[in-house]
C-alpha cells in the first residue's frame, strides 16, 4: 500500500512538472537513451510513465522475498524458541514422509490418527504467513474477471449466508473459523450471531482481536474444541456452516454427525469441502504427486472423492438437499480459483516463478542462518511451495477442487 502511494505521488509530481515544462522531466529521463526521449513533451511524459511502472514492477519483485521474510518474523509467539519451531516442523514433516508416486495407506492412517496435533502444529507454523499473503479469509472461491480476490471471497461467503437464510435472530456455528475472516463477513452481511469453533488457540486470539477491531465482538463468540467433540448441548444452533475446514476431519461421517447434533431439527448445514474430482485417476503417478503435495502443504490426512463426501453426509443422517462443484470455471466466473498460484512475471505471480522462488528461498535461508528466523523456516517455505504447486496443478488439470458445495438439513424427527 505504501509503495503504491509513493508511485502515485511521484506520477502526479512528474505530470505536474511536465505541464509546467520544468527541468524535472529532463532530469528523470536523463538516464534513458536519447532516442527514447527526443520529441514532444507528450512523448517524454509517456516514456516517464513507462519507466516508473517498470521501476515499480522491479521493486515489487525484488521486495517480495523481503515481505515474505518479514511475515516469518512475526510467527506465533509460542514458537519464538528456535528449537521449538524446528521440532514442530520436523514432527509435522514426518507424517508426510512417503513416496509421492503412490498412495501410502499407512501414512494416511497415521495422519488421520494424529489429525489434532498435526493440524494444530500446522496452523501454529503458518497462520501469520497465511494472513500476510492471503488475508483474513483462508479459502478459495469462484471469481469474475472484474473482481479482486477479496471481493470474490466475500461473495463466496455471502452466498453461504444467503443459501442458509441467515438473519439477525439466528445463532450460527462457524465450524473451523480460522482467524475469523468469513465469520466477520457473514456477521456483517446477515446480522446473525456467529460462534466460531476452532481448536487452535493462537487463531482464536487473532480472531478475537480482529473481531474487536471490526466492532463485531458483540455478535461473535468462540468455542475452543475440535470438530468431532463439540461441547455444546443438542440443538444449540439454528444453522451451521464450514468453509473449507472439515477437510481436516479424519472421519467425515463422525464430523458431519456431530455438526448435525448441534443444530436444531430442520436446521441447515452448508459446507465447502475439498475433494478429488472425476478427472482424478488414483493410478496416475502425477495425479498422486499433486494430491500428496496438497495434503502435505495443507495438513490433510486424505482428500476424498466428492462422491465419498455425499455418502458421508447421508450416512451421518443428514438430508442432502443440493450439491455442486463451484470450483469449475463458468462464463459467469471464468477465473480459476488456482490462478493465484500460477507463476507469471506479474506483481502477484513473480514470486512463484523460478527466479522469484530462488530469491525468496535465498533470503529465507539467510535470515535462518543469521538466527533472525527460527530453524525450520526454510523447510516450511519448501513445504508451502510444494503446496502451491499441487494446488495450481490440481486446479488447472481439474482433478481437485476446494469449492465442492453442499447443503443439507437435519431431519425434523432427528434427536
Amino acid at each position: 500500500m505504501i509503495m503504491k502511494l509513493v508511485v502515485i505521488i511521484v506520477l502526479l509530481g512528474i505530470v505536474g512538472a511536465a505541464l509546467s515544462q520544468s527541468t524535472a522531466m529532463d532530469l528523470f529521463t536523463g538516464f534513458l537513451p536519447v532516442s527514447l526521449t527526443e520529441g514532444t513533451l507528450t512523448t517524454k511524459v509517456l516514456v516517464s510513465f513507462a519507466a516508473l511502472i517498470g521501476t515499480y514492477l522491479l521493486l515489487s519483485w525484488f521486495l517480495s522475498p523481503i515481505y515474505f521474510g518479514r511475515s516469518l518474523l512475526s510467527v506465533n509467539k509460542e514458537l519464538k524458541n528456535p528449537e521449538s519451531y524446528k521440532k514442530k516442523m520436523d514432527e509435522y514433516s514426518k507424517l508426510f514422509d512417503e513416496k509421492k508416486e503412490g498412495l501410502d495407506e499407512a501414512k494416511i492412517e497415521e495422519r488421520n490418527k494424529e489429525y489434532m496435533p498435526m493440524v494444530n502444529t500446522f496452523y501454529d507454523l503458518v497462520t501469520d504467513v497465511y494472513e500476510w499473503a492471503w488475508g483474513e479469509s483462508f479459502h478459495f472461491g469462484p471469481r469474475h474477471r472484474r473482481e479482486t480476490l477479496p471481493q470474490s471471497l466475500a461473495r463466496h461467503e455471502h452466498f453461504m449466508a444467503h443459501t442458509l437464510g441467515l438473519r439477525p435472530v439466528m445463532r450460527v456455528a462457524d465450524v473451523g473459523c480460522g482467524i475469523g475472516g468469513p465469520m466477520r463477513e457473514i456477521a456483517r452481511f446477515s446480522g446473525a450471531t456467529i460462534v466460531g469453533i476452532n481448536n487452535n488457540g493462537y487463531q482464536i486470539n487473532r480472531a478475537t482481536q480482529h473481531n474487536k477491531t471490526a466492532g463485531l465482538d458483540h455478535i461473535t463468540e468462540f468455542v475452543k474444541t475440535d470438530f468431532l467433540h463439540i461441547p455444546v448441548k443438542d440443538g444449540e444452533f439454528d444453522a451451521a456452516y464450514a468453509i473449507e475446514a472439515t477437510c481436516h476431519a479424519p472421519d467425515k461421517v463422525v464430523s458431519y454427525r456431530e455438526i448435525m447434533r448441534i443444530i436444531k431439527p430442520g436446521g441447515l448445514f452448508g459446507c465447502y469441502e475439498w475433494v478429488m474430482t472425476d478427472k482424478y485417476d488414483p493410478t496416475n503417478k502425477e495425479h498422486n504427486k499433486h494430491k500428496h503435495d496438497i495434503e502435505e502443504g495443507d495438513a490433510l490426512g486424505d482428500i476424498p472423492h466428492w462422491k465419498v463426501v455425499n455418502d458421508a453426509v447421508k450416512e451421518a443422517g443428514l438430508e442432502l438437499i443440493e450439491y455442486r462443484d463451484l470450483g469449475v470455471p463458468t462464463p459467469q466466473n471464468p477465473v480459476g480459483w488456482w490462478v493465484g498460484f500460477s507463476p507469471s512475471f506479474s506483481l502477484s505471480g513473480f514470486k512463484l516463478t523460478k527466479p522469484g522462488r530462488l530469491m525468496t528461498y535465498v533470503f529465507v535461508v539467510l535470515i535462518e542462518l543469521l538466527h533472525i528466523a527460527p530453524k525450520g523456516t526454510s523447510k516450511m517455505h519448501r513445504t508451502l511451495i510444494r503446496a502451491a504447486d499441487g494446488l495450481n496443478a490440481g486446479g488447472s488439470k481439474q482433478i481437485f477442487s476446494p469449492c465442492f458445495y453442499f447443503k443439507a438439513r437435519k431431519p425434523l424427527n432427528a434427536k
